[in-house]
């Protein structure tokens, strides 16, 4: 999100041209970082790009030769990331490296991973501002005059609609399960924020003393957040037992109308206020994404980071660069200690007709790409296909064995061995940064008999 909201900046300045090409070759660069870093950015950009083509009153000429500096720019950029790519012992052409997640993608693979509607849309509290800005802002393009302020709102109603409705048509048209992550939709707050500011645009026509208005609202508006993020579990304790989803809806829904109302009346600084302090209101009260918030029952990921970066450095001293690295554990172990604060640990995942109470430990693991490293969550036993993804791999495989408790462990080492294996090596570390503590046991498998 950074590199995109970089680029977009850099993209957009419009001042004189000799400063203009440096600064839209950097955004070409920025744009680059942000569509490798995720391929989504690169339907914001695009959106950026056609409304700056529709709207602008710029000659043809100008916006090609943009579109060429930004290209060039684009292209360092890639070139920067294929060299540093090659200097960590990867792929020049870096992004061809797993070229089958796009085909798994295009054909459908995510849908695998889909709820029904019924299942997390009456708690997803953060669809309410999208949906409340796209209204206000289709409003605002037909009833303002001024075309800055047309303009900015016109492009922040493409992003976030196009956004919505490409997650939309994604999800129920290819097949994915976009829409229901918070991840994904984030990228309509980009949108949604341009639309903010240009309501608070036409909201300052009202207004004499511009600068004491933001310190005022500002200040309001931090206030606020303050205040109410002081309570989260009590919130979340009289919306659970007493409103209910639908009276939460209906209680979010009248107060982005009045919103709305104030902010096309002379009360429009109210009116901004109360949008904010409503959109503030609906992230805390949104669901999927109450992890994020530091309670006395929340964890503290500083303590899990730490973690994950004492067994990365304890796998790269011990694994070398052409064995094959796997990760065992049993996950309902992480799971039963974790269960009283399972709101900020756990994640259930549905995967087709399957439901996985996702851990720490797969997190741990999502650094060596999770299934592509997973030898099995149900350790010491084996499913067939585990067993067989074990004894496909002719070279030397380290397995490194996550435990609470190290019998576990070292049984683990018992049963590799009635499976065939012969297993050398002990090495473990305990870890213990301030999160749970645990150990983890890596052991060399040079062959099957």
């Amino acid at each position: 999100m950074a590199y995109l909201l970089a680029s977009l900046a850099l993209l957009d300045y419009r001042q004189d041209w000799k400063r203009r090409r440096l600064t839209v070759a950097v955004g070409g660069a920025f744009s680059a970082l942000a569509v490798f870093t995720h391929p989504i950015t690169a339907l914001l950009l695009l959106l950026f790009g056609l409304h700056d083509i529709w709207c602008s009153r710029r000659q043809m000429a100008a916006l090609l030769k943009d579109t060429l500096w930004a290209a060039v720019g684009g292209i360092a950029g890639t070139a920067v990331l294929a060299i540093v790519s090659r200097m960590v012992g990867g792929r020049f052409f870096f992004f061809l490296a797993d070229t089958t997640v796009f085909s798994r993608s295009l054909n459908g693979f995510g849908a695998n991973y889909r709820y029904d509607l019924v299942d997390w849309v009456p708690a997803a509290y953060r669809l309410a501002p999208p949906l409340a800005l796209l209204i206000l802002g289709g409003i605002l393009v037909i009833q303002c005059k001024e075309p800055n302020i047309r303009a900015l709102a016109l492009r922040g109603l493409s992003m976030a609609a196009g956004v919505g409705l490409f997650l939309l048509l994604w999800d129920y048209g290819v097949g994915g399960a976009m829409l229901q992550s918070s991840f994904y939709a984030s990228y309509m707050i980009v949108g949604q924020a341009l639309i903010v500011g240009a309501l608070a645009a036409y909201a300052s026509r009202h207004i004499k003393h511009h600068l004491v208005t933001v310190i005022t609202t500002g200040t309001i508006a931090v206030a606020f957040a303050l205040a109410i993020y002081g309570y989260t579990t009590t919130i979340w304790s009289l919306v659970g037992a007493e409103l209910g989803h639908l009276l939460t809806w209906a209680a979010l829904g009248v107060a982005f109308a009045i919103a709305g109302a104030l902010v096309f009346s002379r009360l429009a600084l109210a009116g901004l206020i109360l949008l904010l302090a409503s959109t503030m209101v609906a992230g805390l009260l949104n669901h999927d994404t109450r992890r994020i918030f530091n309670t006395h029952d929340s964890v503290d990921f500083v303590t899990t980071f730490r973690s994950t970066i004492k067994v990365a450095n304890f796998v790269n001293r011990h694994v070398g660069p052409d064995e094959r690295l796997l990760f065992w554990f049993q996950r309902d172990e992480m799971s039963r200690r974790e269960a009283p604060r399972s709101a900020f640990t756990l994640y259930t995942l549905r995967y087709r007709d399957n439901y996985l109470l996702l851990n720490y430990w797969d997190s741990l693991v999502a650094v060596w790409l999770w299934d592509r490293a997973l030898l099995g969550s149900n350790m010491p036993a084996l499913t067939v296909d585990e067993l067989n993804n074990l004894r496909a791999f002719e070279g030397q495989t380290s397995v490194v064995t996550l435990c609470l408790n190290e019998v576990a462990c070292n049984n683990a080492a018992a049963a590799l061995g009635d499976y065939g294996f012969d297993v050398t090596g002990n090495e473990k570390i305990a870890v213990d940064t301030g999160y749970l503590p645990m150990t983890a046991v890596l052991y060399k498998l040079s062959r099957h008999r």
